[in-house]
């Protein structure tokens, strides 16, 4: 056992202990004050579904300490599984990023890209204006190898008033949303920038 396992192995058990220690004293504490109520059921926090959040659920969380991975959950639709995440990131004028998503036993994907200006110019003392332009590329692929691609472009102007009211008009397309039956084996998002963006991506898929 080297020594990051070591510290990993005692920082589970510190925080198994303080997760006990945290519900012995509610436990004892709360028929004291008198209190009878509860918070809200979280289906979330319920680790072991078994319908009540209890210690068996802290040691759940205790074991996992330290671990990584992938922060989106998967849940269950109208019988399909179902995933959704989002990714956000800058790009400079001339910048590009592929976004690429194996479908191998996926139904369908859908996602939505966004884009926002990193670059803003005052026109007045309360008024600034910003670009955001990118092309989008989609491009539908078999073992790696391209079957079809389509370009669509984001061009827009934004205006943000600073006097007061926080209005803001835009100009344009800042967004696209598309939804494919999956037929291909993989699914390559280019987004290239043609001028300095900010660039949201939502992903929703289902097996």
């Amino acid at each position: 056992m080297d020594k990051m396992e070591v510290i990993l192995l005692k920082g589970r058990y510190f925080i198994l202990g303080c997760l006990i220690g945290v519900l012995i004293v509610t436990i004892v504490y709360a028929p004291l004050t008198g209190s009878q109520s509860v918070g809200m059921y979280d289906p979330w926090k319920d680790l072991n579904d078994d319908g009540v959040i209890d210690i068996y659920d802290l040691i759940g969380i205790a074991n996992s300490y330290g671990t990584t991975g992938d922060p989106a959950k998967p849940v269950i639709v109208n019988g399909y599984y179902a995933k959704e995440w989002n990714e956000t990131f800058q790009l400079n004028n001339g910048e590009r990023k592929t976004l690429w998503i194996p479908t191998k036993g996926l139904r369908e994907i859908t996602f939505k890209i966004s884009i926002w200006p990193r670059v803003w110019y005052y026109v007045s003392s309360t008024t600034r204006i910003g670009h955001a332009n990118a092309t989008i590329y989609i491009r539908k692929q078999i073992l790696n190898q391209t079957i079809s691609e389509e370009s669509l472009r984001l061009d827009a102007t934004v205006t943000i008033y600073e006097d007061g009211i926080g209005l803001v008009t835009i100009m344009g397309n800042t967004s696209i949303t598309k939804e494919y039956s999956i037929e291909f084996s993989s699914i390559a998002v280019v987004v290239y920038a043609r001028s300095s963006i900010e660039c949201n991506a939502l992903f929703y898929v289902t097996a």
